[in-house]
């Protein structure tokens, strides 16, 4: 039994616009003594491909490789926190995470320290490969480990709940005018946000079961090598919640049925729920902020 929160009783506060912005390399971060004791002498620092919610570096020292996330501001550590815990968490689960160190807080800034796994992401190989074949075997790995994360066992969250949380996050993004106008872009036409936001509340899906969720199940968020995925990362939306929540954020990358189709088997399950894969897609521009 792994025992993790819902994420709304780990983000208490919600984001400000003015919070959204990305922190850089550039900004000026001292790093805590807590960090500097636990990495040993600094020998070189590099900054990969940022991601929209922390500034990501890459220490190697005399103690080896590490990577370390830096959040700004209570929102974004708490989102940093709750990945921390998740991660903490799933360590003896069947599902390949990175191995956590520490996790510290000093005035606005909030540290994460983990292992800095091996790895290529998988978004490079992805969407650059022309082998349909090989997006098809990439496509039933992704599904295989989504299985293995939907079936770990929780505590008991009622659906319905799972719903309105979605729903109260949903809410107060778009009252906070947090939300991006340009996720709402289907097809070169805008959509209303607030129409749709309306639509979520009268047509809510209340026949599921919540399972643990990744949050943000995408291809940038696992490492490839030797033909597997060696690390699934960026936990900081992990839930309890609707699964296909996350196949709905992956189905997005999908050129065509045959991709459908390849992980729908892989995942194991004959067909999927339609109703529930719709509304799990309009969920997503109101949530992944």
């Amino acid at each position: 039994m792994i025992n993790i929160k819902p994420r709304i009783e780990n983000i208490t506060e919600f984001i400000k616009v003015e919070e959204i912005k990305n922190m850089k390399p550039e900004d000026k971060v001292d790093l805590p003594e807590e960090i500097l004791n636990k990495v040993g002498d600094i020998k070189n620092v590099s900054y990969p491909q940022q991601g929209m919610c922390s500034l990501v570096m890459i220490i190697e020292s005399e103690l080896g490789k590490f990577l370390l996330k830096i959040a700004k501001g209570e929102y974004r550590g708490k989102e940093l926190y709750a990945e921390y815990l998740a991660m903490k968490s799933l360590k003896n689960a069947d599902v390949p995470v990175p191995k956590v160190y520490d996790f510290f807080q000093k005035e606005e800034f909030y540290y994460l320290l983990r292992e800095c796994s091996n790895g290529t992401p998988l978004n490079k190989l992805f969407f650059t490969t022309e082998d349909k074949e090989e997006r098809l075997y990439m496509i039933r790995e992704m599904a295989k480990e989504l299985t293995k994360i939907h079936n770990i066992k929780i505590n008991h969250y009622p659906y319905d709940k799972v719903i309105n949380d979605q729903l109260y996050f949903a809410e107060t993004h778009f009252n906070n005018k947090t939300i991006d106008i340009y996720d709402f872009e289907v097809d070169g036409e805008m959509i209303d946000p607030k129409t749709e936001l309306e639509w979520l509340k009268e047509n809510k899906s209340l026949n599921g079961q919540a399972t643990l969720i990744h949050g943000d199940y995408r291809p940038k968020n696992f490492l490839w090598y030797d033909g597997k995925i060696t690390s699934i990362l960026d936990w900081a939306f992990c839930d309890i919640g609707d699964p296909y929540y996350d196949i709905a954020i992956l189905f997005y990358y999908f050129k065509d049925e045959d991709e459908k189709r390849a992980f729908i088997e892989a995942y194991g399950i004959e067909e999927l729920d339609q109703e529930r894969l719709e509304y799990q897609t309009r969920m997503i521009p109101f949530i992944n902020i």
